[in-house]
């Protein structure tokens, strides 16, 4: 866990080797971060969504060609038979981001610099 919350993983086997690493290079990260504490939750990262180290069971919410793109423009989408929680967003089984199901809304967490701008059809 980095100070400011974030959490990072490394391969076990690694770990030493990515610490001295770290203590000689400037680096802008090693290892895979995974997400950040904030208050009493964990909140994925968007680098955690588009890995391949996922688990195959997590929630997800497959997202038709309208959905994605307002997904990819941090729209919030909700439909009621998605899972509560956190949820993997994806489109053509590929993951695409973040969303925090609640009972009658989601939250997106693509990170806001990656939305889309323009308009889309």
């Amino acid at each position: 866990i980095k100070p400011e919350g974030v959490v990072v993983a490394v391969p076990n086997l690694l770990a030493a080797d990515f610490l001295a690493i770290g203590t000689v290079l400037k680096k802008r990260s090693l290892g895979l971060e995974i997400g950040a504490l904030k208050k009493q939750d964990f909140v994925p990262s968007h680098e955690l969504a588009l890995s391949n180290c996922l688990h195959p069971d997590l929630p997800k919410a497959q997202l038709n060609r309208e959905q994605a793109l307002l997904f990819l423009k941090k729209e919030n989408l909700w439909e009621s038979d998605w899972q509560r929680g956190w949820t993997l967003a994806s489109y053509n089984y590929l993951a695409i981001g973040w969303m925090k199901v609640l009972d009658n809304r989601s939250n997106n967490y693509l990170p806001t610099n990656w939305r889309i701008r323009m308009e889309v059809s």
